[in-house]
C-alpha cells in the first residue's frame, strides 16, 4: 500500500526541520557552553576534551546534514517549492566552509595533541580561533533552522503539524 503524499510530505518536513534544528542546537552548544568552559580549563585537558567532542560531533553533523538535504530534496520534488531546498543547502554550505577555514585549525590542534604539530600557536590561541570560526557554522545552521521553520509553517501545500 502506497503512503499518501501528504503523509510523505509531513514526514519529510519533520525530518528536515528536525535535523537542521538539532544541528543548529549542537553548533550553538559549542559556542555558548563548551568553548567558554574549555577556556577556563588547563590547556592539555581542554585540548583532549575538544578532540573527543570533535570526533563525536563530526559523525552527528554529517548525518544531520545528509538527512536534512535528502528529506528537503524529497519534499521539494513533491511540492516544487524551493523553500524546502534553501535551508538544507544553507546547512550543507558548512561542509566547504569547514574544509576551507576550520580544518587547518583542526590539523594544528590534532598535531599538538599527538606531538607532531608545530609550536607556532598555543592551544588557547587555536581554540579561540576555532571557536570564532565555528561561530560561522552556528550562524549558518541557525539561519537554516529559522528558514526551515518559516517554510514548514507557512506553506499551504502541506498539512500543518
Amino acid at each position: 500500500m502506497a503512503l499518501e503524499t501528504s503523509t510523505v510530505l509531513v514526514v519529510g518536513k519533520v525530518i528536515s526541520v528536525g535535523c537542521i534544528g538539532i544541528y543548529a542546537g549542537q553548533a550553538l552548544f559549542y559556542n555558548a557552553i563548551l568553548m567558554p568552559v574549555l577556556r577556563r580549563t588547563p590547556s592539555q585537558t581542554a585540548l583532549a576534551v575538544w578532540a573527543d567532542s570533535f570526533h563525536i560531533a563530526r559523525k552527528l553533523q554529517v548525518a544531520l546534514t545528509g538527512a536534512s538535504f535528502l528529506s528537503g530534496a524529497a519534499v521539494y520534488y513533491k511540492t516544487d517549492n524551493i523553500q524546502y531546498l534553501i535551508p538544507p543547502f544553507l546547512l550543507a554550505i558548512n561542509v566547504p566552509f569547514t574544509f576551507a577555514f576550520i580544518m587547518p585549525v583542526n590539523r594544528e590542534l590534532f598535531g599538538i595533541l599527538d606531538g607532531t604539530g608545530k609550536k607556532n600557536s598555543t592551544v588557547e590561541q587555536l581554540l579561540n580561533k576555532w571557536d570564532l570560526l565555528h561561530f560561522g557554522r552556528t550562524v549558518l545552521g541557525t539561519t537554516a533552522f529559522v528558514l526551515a521553520l518559516y517554510g514548514a509553517f507557512s506553506d499551504k501545500s502541506v498539512i500543518r503539524f
